[in-house]
């Protein structure tokens, strides 16, 4: 289909839906310009409804980077919900297409439109591609009356996340072409750009890891990058070893060794649950420690973990395997994995306690006389791949170390685009070097990589790479046969084949063996449902101390230490800000160039601006200009793929209005969870990217001729875009008056609820909270609308002043905005 003019656009919606089924608001009602009208009917009656601002009990979602408008709708209970979203909308009668706009994944998010009683096809059906937003074709209707009422039912039988509607009088309409027609990025670009920028940085950190010539010159960059690693880690200083009051309760009796049921306390209240294997006979044993991926039903039980402890009772090594955090016994409330995001706020990580629990296991371990601590090799899959290879780089007692289906490359884990557990990406650390480096700091001990030939997240290609990086260092101590790797037929997990070079391999450095690998021993498996098989009778730890509430107690006391306002400086405190989150410094000067114009529905033409503001990163902005020197307001919305009209349609004539989309947001929609992680690997927070990105274009517009000679301020629509655009004004104070809001008051909202992916940082509640950041911002005027009072319980002299600092307002509309910052402009 062709381009064509529509007669009308969707107006904005009268009434926001609210998640209260009782007492719901009336539904709101869009009105396009398509009504008759006899002097000049329209073409074409065209209307684009977004399902967040439908009246019903679906979650509406805006904290987090959406792909189309400003939020979405999420069914509220898995299964079939006897709930509806509804809205109504003007048009001319007339047959019509009707299209979706929703996530599709492998489940069934499967949901349906009605329009005045006519049910159309059900949509976004579980299926086997990659996941994502999609434009989904639901069929075609019949509109008779004036008014249409548009209903969206839940239909399948997981959470349907529901974006947005289109109707067209046009039967050809396809939203593809339409959004093509006023895109200004290329679609290749938009779509890669992001990701080939993490690519492209993690390619010249490569690039620039020096190549030791000497095992002493080595010994220098190990220094180096073993405490960088541990700093990731919140392990450069070694926590206050605790009495472990490690406790044996039980013992299982098995043939020829035993399995003793362990309880140890690796912080003060976090509690361990392990199994320690033993052979038969007085020892000393070498010991093999075990600590688990994500094996979250059994962990220390599950027939994906005991093999190889099993085996190695049989062979004659002692193995001690435990429940990481979040899995097994210790799968209770405040041990889930995401509370990485909230660990790293004051510099800690998931590794913190991870791997400081592996420390402990060997401190417990040097306290028996049947083990042999002179002998200790480290091993796991997955996430005790990670553990495995952490720990002995944290830990020289370790001996020997096994990581399996964790190493590879960084890139390689971004280029796989998928989502790990937070586990996985350490801050910085793809920043200045790579897994085959992390694994060289073992050198000279011996060490065994393993990856499994079909494993989709950690790939085998990049192990051998890794392995090969490795192998260069071990080489400077003569000691490259002792860092080997093998890829086994298999997909992510610790498979038989590699059980079996376990085997031969410790057999080998811990006894009389020759590396060969060894046939796995006969043993019976335990049914992992056994409670005989509990530390805790009733099947899960119970103490009061989590991993989340140490990180809620760690970023207390680190919002409690902020100095008060009269002790700072402002530049020493903006500077400190920027060097956490965005350490890395690119001196790009960004550019502004006009690209061909987007013909509306009425026929205007609407400037395309295209924004180059890093090598390789272009964003998409669109301009209606005003008179020679008149106000401009940069309009941020933190909206996904959005046609230009309906903000810019609402621009006063005698202000300059700028629509534009930071990285990751608009035309460059990426998903959220991926691109905030994969920058995180790099330590570059995407909160401070989009926010430099802001910047970036009030610099530019500094030579744009409709903008060059004028005061330019900053409207950020919307709790997603009003966080990077705070972040942008305390950062680099550009914008000459910002209207912000709602926006979050605190970090400390991550303990409270959910919040913009964006909130992943590292270290910065040891800088600034969000009380700090505002009062920044507000040394230029500033308008906010704050989400809620939280900062009050944590900011003490801050809530003063700020109030006194900054304009806290309760009105977020666009016309509120642009009403104050014009005023305040001119």
């Amino acid at each position: 289909m062709s381009v064509r003019a529509y007669g009308c656009l969707v107006g904005l919606a009268l009434a926001a839906c609210t998640s209260d089924p009782i007492d719901q608001p009336p539904p709101p009602r869009y009105e396009p310009c398509c009504t008759p009208d006899p002097e000049d009917p329209p073409d074409v009656c065209f209307a684009h409804l977004e399902i967040e601002e439908f009246s019903g009990p679906w979650n509406v979602q805006r904290n987090i980077a959406p792909f189309y408008g400003q939020g979405f709708a999420t069914s509220p209970s898995a299964g079939v919900a006897d709930t509806v979203m509804r809205a109504e909308v003007k048009l001319t009668a007339g047959r019509y297409v009707v299209w979706t706009r929703g996530f599709r994944d492998f489940l069934p998010r499967d949901w349906r439109v009605s329009v005045n009683g006519s049910t159309l096809a059900a949509t976004h059906q579980a299926f086997g591609g990659a996941p994502g937003y999609v434009w989904v074709r639901a069929g075609e209707v019949d509109v008779d009356a004036e008014l249409a009422e548009v209903v969206v039912h839940d239909v399948g039988e997981s959470f349907e996340v529901a974006d947005a509607i289109a109707m067209s009088s046009d039967l050809d309409y396809d939203p593809h072409e339409d959004e093509d027609a006023w895109r200004v990025i290329d679609v290749p670009l938009a779509t890669t750009m992001m990701k080939d920028s993490v690519l492209d940085r993690m390619a010249r950190t490569r690039a620039d890891i020096p190549v030791a010539a000497t095992a002493q010159a080595f010994e220098r960059r190990r220094e180096e990058v073993r405490a960088r690693v541990l700093e990731s880690m919140g392990l450069l200083e070694t926590p206050t070893r605790n009495d472990l009051d490690a406790q044996i309760v039980g013992t299982i009796e098995l043939d020829g060794y035993r399995i003793e049921k362990l309880r140890y306390e690796s912080r003060p209240g976090i509690i361990v649950t392990a199994h320690v294997y033993v052979p038969e006979g007085p020892g000393p044993f070498p010991v093999v420690v075990s600590p688990i991926g994500h094996y979250y039903a059994y962990a220390k039980a599950s027939p994906y973990v005991a093999p190889r402890a099993h085996g190695l009772a049989k062979l004659g090594f002692a193995s001690l395997v435990y429940d990481a955090f979040g899995q097994g016994e210790r799968d209770v409330g405040g041990h889930s994995h995401d509370e990485g995001w909230r660990l790293g706020l004051t510099g800690h990580s998931n590794l913190s306690i991870m791997v400081w629990d592996t420390m402990r296991v060997i401190d417990y371990l040097e306290t028996r006389s049947d083990i042999d601590t002179s002998r200790i090799a480290v091993t796991g899959a997955s996430g005790g791949g990670l553990n495995s290879l952490y720990t002995s780089i944290a830990d020289e007692r370790i001996s020997a170390s096994l990581p399996v289906v964790y190493v590879t490359g960084f890139e390689d884990i971004v280029d796989a685009d998928l989502l790990h557990d937070a586990c996985t990406y350490q801050w910085g650390v793809a920043g200045y070097t790579n897994m085959g480096e992390m694994a060289g700091l073992f050198a000279p001990k011996p060490q065994l990589m393993m990856a499994g030939d079909r494993d989709p997240l950690f790939p085998s290609d990049g192990t051998l790479r890794q392995h090969d990086q490795a192998t260069q260092i071990y080489a400077l101590y003569d000691a490259d046969d002792d860092v080997r790797v093998f890829v086994a037929q298999s997909d992510h997990e610790y498979h038989l084949s590699m059980r079996e070079r376990l085997y031969g391999f410790v057999t080998e450095h811990f006894g009389p063996g020759d590396g060969a690998p060894i046939p796995e021993p006969a043993f019976t498996l335990p049914n992992p449902a056994d409670s005989n098989l509990r530390v805790y009778e009733r099947g899960y730890i119970d103490t009061p101390e989590t991993p989340r509430s140490l990180a809620q107690r760690w970023a207390e006391d680190a919002i409690a230490a902020l100095p008060p306002p009269e002790q700072v400086s402002v530049t020493a405190l903006r500077t400190a800000i920027e060097s956490t989150l965005l350490p890395r410094k690119i001196d790009y000067v960004p550019e502004v160039t006009e690209v061909a114009p987007y013909v509306t529905a009425s026929g205007e033409s609407i400037t395309r601006l295209r924004f180059d503001v890093d090598p390789g990163i272009a964003l998409g902005g669109f301009i209606r200009a005003a008179g020679p020197g008149a106000p401009v307001v940069v309009v941020v919305d933190g909206g996904g793929i959005t046609r230009p009209e309906p903000i810019l349609a609402r621009a006063p004539e005698d202000v300059t209005l700028v629509y534009v989309a930071p990285r990751g947001d608009g035309e460059s929609s990426w998903n959220e969870d991926l691109a905030t992680n994969d920058y995180y690997m790099l330590g570059e927070a995407l909160l401070a990217q989009r926010a430099l990105d802001i910047a970036k274009v009030r610099r530019a517009l500094r030579s744009y001729p409709a903008t060059a000679d004028s005061a330019v301020g900053l409207l950020a629509i919307g709790e997603h875009a009003a966080l990077y655009a705070a972040f942008a004004q305390a950062m680099y104070l550009e914008y000459d008056a910002v209207a912000l809001g709602p926006v979050m008051t605190t970090f400390m909202e991550t303990f409270l609820r959910t919040v913009p992916a964006m909130t992943r940082v590292f270290g910065l509640l040891e800088q600034a909270d969000m009380p700090q950041v505002l009062w920044l911002a507000g040394e230029q005027p500033m308008s906010v609308v704050l989400a809620n009072d939280v900062y009050r319980q944590y900011a003490g002299p801050w809530v003063g002043a700020l109030d006194g600092r900054v304009r806290i307002v309760d009105d977020a509309s666009f016309d509120a905005g642009v009403t104050w910052l014009t005023e305040t402009l001119n």
